[in-house]
């Protein structure tokens, strides 16, 4: 390893964060009572100032990932940056003054009862606890795959970065429209390739009532727009549930996309 990013008040379920970190090709590095961060997604950089650029993308997109989930939040802070040199010595590039020094990483999972359908039959000991576990272990992987799904599109594409953000905002016409545009330029800018994801009725529906200022007066995208309003506008809640199911589909498209391919030579676009 080349760079090590110390890491401090950090606040996760030991083994989701260690897992989410595996997947976007990086590792939790323990020395005595320090934390740093490794991987080959550091070591690909040249300089301690695209580590720190790279380790602060990291450390906010896991928190904002795992913002509306409080059981898989996943926060740290940025202490220093160290180069490993030649003869296992190390030399530290860049102070950053962190926030304090305890690491509280939490252990996740707590107590489970299993209910039995048949109070008249016993189950021994051992196949309580295989059931338990086996029911601990579905409920960490669908942990793991929700916040994945967060963290993987946005660490990956800065659009995605956006539309989450931009989705957790009030759904104002302006806001809802800026989605629709981050989703299309992403897929090239042409309207076409938004058909995979919502139909071509329901896009020109969209546009036409958050643009005019017939359907939302003063919120609308344009003050004066000279064509007509479309014959059945959206209100807002059918504009954010049009805007929402959209995202939805391109986030996990997305998703999918990032998932089968080989990080070790990426780490943002």
């Amino acid at each position: 390893m080349k760079w090590l990013v110390e890491i401090v008040d950090i606040v996760a379920d030991q083994r989701l964060f260690t897992d989410v970190l595996t997947r976007l090709n990086m590792a939790l590095h323990l020395e005595d009572t320090q934390t740093y961060l490794i991987g080959d997604a550091f070591d690909l950089l040249s300089t301690s100032s695209e580590v720190r650029k790279l380790a602060e993308r990291l450390r906010d997109v896991l928190s904002e990932g795992t913002h509306d989930f409080p059981s898989s939040s996943i926060r740290f802070s940025l202490g220093d940056i160290y180069e490993q040199e030649h003869g296992g010595r190390r030399r530290r590039d860049i102070t950053i003054q962190p926030g304090g020094a305890m690491v509280s990483i939490v252990a996740g999972g707590g107590p489970i009862s299993v209910s039995k359908s048949d109070p008249t039959k016993k189950i021994s000991e051992e196949v309580q606890a295989g059931l338990e576990a086996e029911y601990r272990e579905c409920q960490y992987q669908e942990k793991l795959n929700q916040v994945l799904r967060g963290v993987l599109p946005a660490f990956q594409n800065e659009h995605a970065r956006k539309v989450q953000r931009y989705l957790r905002q009030e759904p104002t016409p302006l806001r809802l429209y800026q989605i629709y545009e981050l989703i299309k330029a992403d897929l090239g800018g042409e309207d076409k390739n938004l058909d995979s994801l919502v139909s071509k009725t329901e896009r020109s529906r969209f546009r036409l009532s958050v643009n005019h200022q017939d359907v939302f007066g003063d919120d609308s995208r344009h003050a004066a727009l000279n064509t007509e309003p479309p014959e059945k506008p959206m209100s807002l809640d059918e504009a954010q549930a049009f805007i929402r199911e959209m995202a939805n589909v391109w986030l996990e498209q997305k998703f999918v996309e990032y998932s089968e391919i080989d990080l070790s030579s990426q780490h943002s676009s």
